[in-house]
């Protein structure tokens, strides 16, 4: 400011300041006030330490024994950032007037009232603020109908405060608000008075807690005296529990609850039930720790006072970019009934990532069982009806070139007969090559030649079990374990491809080539009439397996279109693509190859062919065989008109349909294969379905079978059509049909969307105690009075139906049929009301099975569920009544009957 500005100021204080110290004029009656004004560019005032920067504004000038003020008013806001004692620099606004109190150092601000500093704020209708004493107070105000508006809002940092009436030392930082309201994470807090005492510390006179935002809150704890301490604890003496302003629970001692946000280490605190065959049981009782933000853990255990206990551990870890993971563990000992002892039960399970560079990953998801773990603790019936279980594990590496190097581990566990196997690995790949595409000119097709390679090479451990009866007579069984072992091999997998053109026909070649490696081989021959042995060879260099087979096909594309303009209705086109192919693989057997052994069977009276390499997943004798491939693509599409005669026609396929086949000239029978037809519908809105259809042209006729001796019906080298039974059979035959419908039409999502309370944005801490105290009851309309005579009715639903037909005839005479229906629906009554329910259904055998049904209710901040599952091994119900807020959930009430916790 230059130094003209600075004169011209001082001179206008020392104007105003004696312009105040003269005797006030007296007033003439019917004649007005003479009001001086000036406008004036943004000064700076220094007084007393104190400096008020103020922002362009009319100053008018007022003369009264009482006070000496100077008043700025504007037509809209005054809006002026002040320095005061503090050091810090005050923004402040208010919509009608700014009134300065030099001698006492006070200001008071009216009307929509703001002031800022630093990271707090405050709004209020009126503002009054001492520089002197670095106090602030604010009020609102009532209106003519007695409701509160313009009441302070205090804002410090993350913290809320609203109040009736505040007052706030800005050196002390504290401060005390009448009928005050604060916020915490996902709750509020509220009662006749706010104390601060420092930034941490509140104490709450007749308070109250809540997570639910309605004025008047359907519950809440309160406390005649309550302490609460940010970001640690909560002290209630005593606690009240009030639901509809009833109070259902007290505990008349002090308590205290931990008030910390994100993950904090504490007590998990228990849900309990009784039940007949369990006794009291406690669940999830345990302990969370979390030491750092990378890691946590908890432990947890639930209790059957009856029939056992399970031990349960759950440990998470992150780092950003690089690894995360978790592991559980679970080990339990449960009986069925007090007269049956205890039997041990346990379950580990571990998922891992971790990317050590851009190139270099690893990843497990891990999964070990005991037998009958899920039988005896799950309550899932998911988990209940897993007959297996998997896992996987990969160590993988590329490099500059493309190519692929990486380690696995795999394992599949039965549990119903506790076997498993177990199988690491380790492989390597080249992606596709195109080796002439810089040789040859351009429009050659030779540049498409392309090859690629991998091997595999793999081991195996199997626990196999063994049933034997050690007393017929009793009929004793005895179970037992045995290991099978197949040895390490090693697979060459190199692939070849190319597709030229010549003209309006695509020609294919291929040529498939593979080659095992193995360590060992078996030579195998019969030691008596019932018995044969096994003998082993084995050696550090491999064995050679390999197999290859060779072919092409030739294939074009031929289309058909009619535009008959009606109906909306512009064209339709048809498809045909014809596939003629051959393929050739040679004989592999003991006759060609060494790979391939043989013995004589003296019971049957014939040769026994079998690989050399059985034992380590060698492959098995094959003839020879020379087959002409054919196939038959067709697609249905159509062109409609759309309502805008601008936008283009919409293309719609309607149906595809493809008929498939082949003919053997090497087989001494039987040449022509089954037919097989596939179709489906992939356009329409309403409806999905597929289908696929075998047929047989061969007649069948009872046969003796040289292995059983029995009488069977076989297939035999006649045509059906010379049999007089037509030109095929239909073998067998399925079909999937699926749909879904819901009140907004069919096609649409299945999620039914209502007017869900727990949906709606949740009013902030102002919001909720201007309705709070300016809350007014109105009577309940029970006859009608106050409502429409007619709404329309809302009742979102949706269906969705699966049907699965299968037919299967593989002689004339022996025929089943199956026919599975399964689906959901969903209704919601109400907006508050929702009913959801599953089944399966077998058509044939007319039985039900996995049917459930699920109904929840929305209470606001409270959640009512019913789950039931009405017949079956998994026969029971779970109901449960609680509250919705996290921090809340173990705050519930539970009955339950299913097979784990009757």
């Amino acid at each position: 400011m230059n130094f003209i500005t600075r004169l011209f100021v001082v001179i206008l204080l020392a104007v105003v300041t004696g312009a105040a110290q003269q005797p006030a004029p007296k007033k003439s009656r019917g004649k007005k006030t003479t009001k001086k004004s000036a406008q004036i560019v943004a000064p700076s005032i220094q007084q007393d330490g104190m400096k008020l920067v103020t922002a362009p504004a009319k100053i008018e000038q007022k003369q009264d024994s009482a006070k000496q003020s100077i008043i700025a008013a504007a037509p809209d806001s005054i809006a002026k950032p002040v320095r005061q004692s503090l050091d810090t620099i005050v923004v402040y606004q208010a919509r009608d007037s700014a009134s300065f109190i030099l001698g006492a150092k006070k200001m008071r601000l009216r009307g929509d009232a703001s002031i800022t500093m630093k990271n707090q704020k405050l709004n209020a209708e009126i503002i009054e603020m001492s520089f002197g004493e670095s106090t602030l107070s604010a009020e609102g105000m009532r209106d003519t109908s007695g409701k509160l508006f313009g009441f302070p809002k205090f804002i410090d940092g993350k913290e809320e405060f609203v109040g009736e009436r505040l007052k706030f030392n800005l050196k002390t930082k504290q401060g005390v608000i009448s009928l005050g309201e604060t916020n915490v994470e996902n709750g509020f807090y509220y009662g006749a008075k706010i104390k601060r005492m420092d930034e941490q510390t509140y104490f709450i006179e007749n308070g109250s807690y809540t997570t639910c935002d309605k004025p008047h809150p359907h519950f809440y704890f309160g406390s005649p005296k309550m302490k609460v301490i940010a970001n640690d604890r909560i002290f209630f003496d005593p606690l009240v529990m009030y639901v509809e302003d009833l109070p259902v629970f007290i505990l008349p001692v002090g308590l205290y609850f931990e008030n910390r946000s994100g993950r904090q280490s504490g007590l998990v605190v228990p849900s309990f039930f009784f039940s007949s065959n369990n006794g009291v049981v406690f669940q999830n009782l345990g302990y969370y720790f979390a030491p750092s933000d990378y890691y946590d853990t908890q432990f947890g255990v639930d209790i059957f006072t009856k029939s056992g206990y399970l031990l349960k551990n759950s440990t998470r870890y992150v780092q950003r970019d690089v690894l995360n993971g978790n592991f559980q563990f679970s080990f339990g000992r449960r009986r069925i009934s007090p007269d049956y002892p205890m039997l041990n039960s346990w379950n580990a399970s571990l998922y891992h990532s971790h990317k050590f560079t851009p190139q270099t990953s690893a990843m497990a998801n891990l999964s070990f069982s005991s037998q009958d773990f899920n039988r005896n603790f799950s309550t899932d019936i998911t988990q209940r009806l897993q007959q297996q279980i998997y896992s996987n594990a990969s160590l993988s590496t590329s490099f500059n070139n493309g190519s692929t190097l990486s380690f696995g581990f795999s394992r599949s566990q039965n549990l119903i007969t506790d076997e498993s196997q177990t199988s690491p690995s380790v492989s390597y790949s080249i992606p596709q090559l195109f080796p002439l595409k810089k040789i040859v000119a351009s429009d050659s097709w030779l540049r498409e030649i392309g090859f690629s390679y991998s091997a595999t090479g793999n081991y195996a451990l199997s626990r196999v079990r063994e049933i034997k009866t050690t007393d017929t007579a009793a009929n004793i069984m005895d179970t037992s374990f045995r290991s099978d072992e197949r040895y390490f091999t090693i697979s060459h997998s190199p692939s070849l491809s190319i597709s030229p053109k010549f003209g309006y026909f695509s020609v294919t070649p291929s040529f498939s080539y593979r080659e095992n490696w193995y360590f060992r081989r078996m030579t195998r021959f019969r030691a008596t009439d019932s018995v044969y042995s096994n003998t082993m060879e084995y050696s550090a260099a491999p064995f050679r397996e390999y197999r290859y087979d060779m072919g092409f096909s030739v294939g074009t594309r031929l289309f058909g279109l009619i535009e008959p303009r009606i109906w909306g209705l512009n064209a339709l086109r048809h498809t045909f693509q014809p596939s003629l192919g051959y393929r050739y693989t040679p004989e592999f057997s003991a006759r060609t190859t060494s790979y391939i052994g043989s013995y004589y069977d003296s019971v049957y009276k014939r040769n026994v062919e079998y690989s050399r390499y059985e034992s380590d997943g060698g492959i098995s004798s094959a003839k020879a065989s020379q087959q002409i491939t054919y196939s038959f693509a067709n697609s249905f599409e159509v062109k409609t008109a759309q309502s805008n005669d601008t936008l283009p026609d919409k293309k719609t396929d309607i149906l595809r349909f493809n008929i498939s086949g082949n003919y053997d000239f090497e087989k001494d029978s039987l040449k022509f294969s089954d037919i097989t037809a596939d179709f489906r519908a992939p356009a329409l809105d309403f409806l999905n379905f597929s289908g696929r259809a075998n047929f047989t042209l061969y007649d069948d006729a009872p046969a003796l079978d040289a292995i059983s001796g029995n009488v069977i019906q076989r297939q035999i080298n006649r045509f059906l059509a010379s049999s007089g039974k037509g030109l095929a059979h239909l073998t067998s035959f399925s079909m999937n049909f699926s749909t879904q419908f819901s009140s907004s039409g069919t096609n649409t999502p299945s999620e039914i969307t209502t007017a869900d309370t727990s949906a709606k944005i949740k009013p902030g801490v102002g919001e909720r105690f201007a309705e709070r105290v300016n809350f007014t009851e109105t009577e309940c309309d029970l006859y009608g009075d106050e409502t429409y005579g007619w709404s329309p009715l809302s009742m979102p639903w949706h269906i969705n139906l699966t049907a699965t037909l299968a037919y299967y005839s593989p002689v004339g005479y022996a025929i089943s049929r199956r026919l599975d229906i399964s689906g959901d629906f969903g209704l919601a009554p109400t907006p508050t009301w929702k009913i959801g329910g599953r089944f399966n259904f077998d058509a044939v055998a007319g039985n039900f099975f996995m049917q459930s049904i699920n109904i929840t209710k929305d209470l606001h901040c409270w959640n009512l569920t019913f789950d039931w599952t009405p017949s079956g091994i998994n026969s029971g119900f779970y109901l449960r009544f609680g509250i919705k807020a996290s921090q809340l959930q173990d705050l519930k009430l539970e009955k339950r009957a299913n097979p784990v916790y009757r």
